[in-house]
């Protein structure tokens, strides 16, 4: 073997390869300790802004039926969309949507945790019980639950053909909701399981703006695209894909950490094999 051989062999120190490796180790430890101590940490504060039992919420007391005025009005704002392309305006008061809430199975999950309080020009305010687990890697049970309960403040809106609640202020009956906490519900996307609902779906699709006067709330739909065939959309598997991206990313980079690790640890030892190669043939 040449000495340009031996040098070049002699010169890979193992050490630089498990320093890296070190430090690679290292990143993936603090970011397993975010992980594992995050939930912990909020389970903490959750206790200072939220109850241990449920406010009582009026949509809890579900009606048999809906009642023949709702019904009527409703289906007349869906026949002049129907047989219509001229934009249509659906006028619902404070009363009209906690009746829909208690009298429609689609709204199922909604009752017992939230009714509108209130309808004013500048936003809406909702009576909510929202259930919260205090700790999301524990399981659920009575000991783990919590109710964010009191008052909600929230303007609708419309994004990517779905109608939100962009929410500004919760008045919580316990304490002061944290701005963290606070911006994770900014934009409550209280329709998402409607949006492949065959006339929700539609509606959501066709609004093109929303108005709020005291104590109504106005749609204005566009008739033509509530007909469009196009309305009917299956948003939530990309918002699902969208949802996933930290975990994968997280998943990329240690399984990366992990390889560099294992290559370092196998170069390390081959050049430590290859040094007492050279050793035995300089002697």
């Amino acid at each position: 073997m040449s000495d340009s051989q031996k040098k070049s062999l002699s010169n890979r120190d193992p050490k630089a390869g498990c320093a890296i490796a070190l430090i690679i180790a290292s990143v993936i430890g603090v970011l397993v300790f975010m992980a594992i101590s995050t939930p912990f940490r909020q389970a903490g504060k959750m206790v200072e802004f939220t109850d241990s039992e449920p406010m009582e919420i009026a949509t809890k007391e579900v009606l048999p039926v809906p009642p023949a005025d709702l019904v009527t009005r409703l289906q007349a704002h869906l026949t002049m969309l129907e047989g219509s392309s001229e934009s249509h305006q659906i006028t619902l008061s404070a009363s009209d949507l906690n009746t829909a809430i208690r009298s429609y199975d689609e709204f199922q999950e909604l009752q017992g945790t939230m009714e509108v309080k209130q309808i004013t020009a500048e936003a809406i305010l909702f009576n909510i019980s929202f259930k919260l687990n205090k700790n999301p890697l524990a399981p659920d049970s009575k000991k783990n639950t919590r109710y964010l309960n009191g008052v909600m403040h929230a303007v609708p809106a419309t994004k990517k053909d779905e109608l939100i609640l962009k929410v500004s202020q919760v008045d919580s009956t316990t304490g002061t909701v944290p701005e963290g906490f606070l911006q994770h519900l900014s934009e409550y996307r209280v329709m998402a399981p409607y949006s492949e609902h065959p006339v929700l779906g539609r509606i959501m699709f066709a609004t093109e703006s929303i108005s709020l006067a005291d104590d109504q709330l106005t749609l204005n739909v566009n008739g033509s695209k509530f007909a469009d065939p196009a309305s009917i959309k299956a948003p939530e598997k990309k918002n699902k894909a969208k949802e996933q991206m930290p975990m994968l990313i997280s998943s990329f980079i240690l399984v990366l950490g992990a390889f560099f690790f294992i290559s370092h640890r196998r170069n390390a030892k081959a050049a430590d094999a290859m040094r007492k190669e050279v050793a035995k043939l300089d002697d």
